[in-house]
């Protein structure tokens, strides 16, 4: 889970430079190899039904990686285990966006405007950060925030899920406590 507050490319299209900028950040690009070095060592390959399965081997193998010799049932390793969960997901997104493989990995996201006090966007997408820049188009002063993010499976139906929770809503915008909204989202 990310906090504001705490995908062969064809040619390079705008998508394409999303892309590229994207993998170079955050060890993205490490991150991708050590995938495939997991998936060749353990003769896997990704696929439109079961990108799930391969995310929770992987956070598994990246973990046990670092904590070599830990009690797996510690509070500790499980606690590593939840916290790296995300990344893999990421990684995972990233490698079937970059070999076109079907998936429903996105982004369901909250965001806010300071011009609306108490109101906040939950939002769907399968990037967060780059639906974040279209929303500051509308707004001359580019004011609105990313406050919360988290990578899930089924994005848009879980988007659907959270805003039916709430009954003082227009749309997709809700007014609630912005720790109530993270709660039904995370």
């Amino acid at each position: 889970m990310q906090s504001g507050r705490e995908g062969s490319s064809p040619s390079l299209s705008t998508k394409s430079r999303i892309s590229c900028m994207k993998i170079a950040r955050n060890r993205r690009k490490d991150n991708l190899n050590e995938l495939m070095v997991f998936l060749q060592n353990s003769k896997l390959e990704i696929t439109s039904s079961n990108y799930m399965q391969i995310a929770l081997w992987y956070n598994g193998y990246i973990v046990r990686k670092a904590n070599t010799g830990k009690d797996k049932k510690s509070n500790t390793y499980q606690k590593r285990l939840k916290h790296s969960y995300q990344r893999s997901l990421r990684v995972v997104q990233l490698y079937c966006y970059i070999n076109n493989i079907a998936n429903n990995l996105g982004y369901v996201y909250i965001i806010s405007n300071p011009a609306f006090p108490g109101w906040f966007k939950i939002g769907a997408a399968k990037d967060a950060e780059t639906r974040l820049n279209t929303y500051q188009t509308y707004s001359p002063f580019r004011d609105y925030v990313l406050e919360y993010y988290t990578l899930v499976d089924k994005y848009e139906l879980k988007e659907k899920e959270i805003l039916s929770s709430f009954s003082h809503r227009n749309n997709e915008w809700v007014y609630a406590p912005i720790e109530e909204i993270i709660a039904c989202v995370a």
